[in-house]
């Protein structure tokens, strides 16, 4: 996942210096729509899942921790 948000950033990183989608897209080589469509709802959305999904693992360890 580090990978993942690192390359959020840096994407991020650039489009707040305002450099174009498109222009990102060609310098990796990826059609402008998948990566807009990354930026703007896959990875937020992984993110946050992933998020919610490590609260539930904390929340079930505590659980397993308090039978014992």
């Amino acid at each position: 996942m580090n990978n993942l948000q690192e390359f959020y950033r840096k994407i991020e990183y650039l489009r707040s210096n305002g450099v174009k989608m498109k222009e990102i897209a060609d310098w990796i080589d990826m059609a402008p729509s998948i990566l807009s469509s990354l930026y703007t709802t896959v990875l937020p959305n992984y993110f946050d899942l992933s998020l919610e999904f490590l609260k539930i693992v904390h929340v079930f360890i505590f659980l397993i921790y308090l039978t014992k």
